[in-house]
């Protein structure tokens, strides 16, 4: 016996994504608004459709990528927000890494020592040690910063 199936996939194009992302997004899926951020360089488009993801479908992928967007943008408290969501919903790694650089951002040191000491676990021993050295050096850093007034930078990201 042989089967054949005729199928028409039905979905939207790229340029459909993108056009309801900038239109109506709430038309859209989870997964197309994830993947209408990446459509785009935009930053504030990106956090339109990672937003609206975490909103429309509670998305853990929306609140750790809007987290994500919003440290890129020197907005440290409310990407912990959307982390702090993100991490409730999931024990990922990603999540406790983002919440680590985050913290590392604010010159947290201990908070970004503690969620990157927790990367520590079977097969990411190596990511811990080059995790470790950029805690290391952040600590040196943070130091020569706070001897002089031109490192403003690290406090907002």
């Amino acid at each position: 016996t042989k089967l054949i199936a005729d199928v028409d996939i039905e979905g939207r194009t790229d340029a459909e994504i993108k056009e309801a992302a900038a239109k109506n997004i709430d038309v859209l899926s989870e997964e197309e608004m994830l993947y209408a951020a990446t459509l785009t360089d935009d930053n504030a488009a990106k956090l339109k459709a990672y937003e609206a993801a975490a909103s429309k479908y509670n998305s853990v992928r929306g609140y750790n990528n809007a987290g994500v967007i919003l440290a890129m943008e020197g907005k440290l408290a409310q990407a912990k927000a959307q982390l702090d969501k993100a991490a409730a919903m999931s024990k990922d790694a990603a999540i406790t890494n983002n919440l680590g650089v985050v913290a590392l951002m604010n010159g947290d040191l201990a908070t970004a020592q503690k969620y990157l000491s927790a990367l520590n676990t079977a097969g990411r021993s190596a990511e811990r040690q080059l995790v470790q050295g950029q805690v290391d050096s952040g600590r040196r850093e943070l130091g020569r910063c706070r001897l002089s007034e031109g490192c403003h930078r690290y406090a907002r990201g």
